[in-house]
């Protein structure tokens, strides 16, 4: 974000098995695909990522990932 605005968007499409994951991996699934996506722009600097999806607030605390 720049200046509270957004500066770049990630979208893709789901397909295949990815439509029959749980809400929680599709989301966790998104977010590793988007900084995949954009890990040059990330590398070398602190980011903080923003989610509307209330469970992945707590990904640190899962003992068990299915990605």
């Amino acid at each position: 974000m720049q200046d509270d605005k957004p500066v770049a968007h990630y979208s893709k499409k789901l397909y295949g098995p990815v439509l029959n994951y749980s809400t929680y991996d599709k989301e966790l699934y998104a977010l590793v695909h988007s900084l995949e996506t954009w890990h040059y722009c990330l590398w070398s600097k602190e980011f903080v990522i923003h989610s509307d999806h209330g469970s992945l607030k707590y990904l640190c605390l899962q003992n068990n990932l299915n990605y």
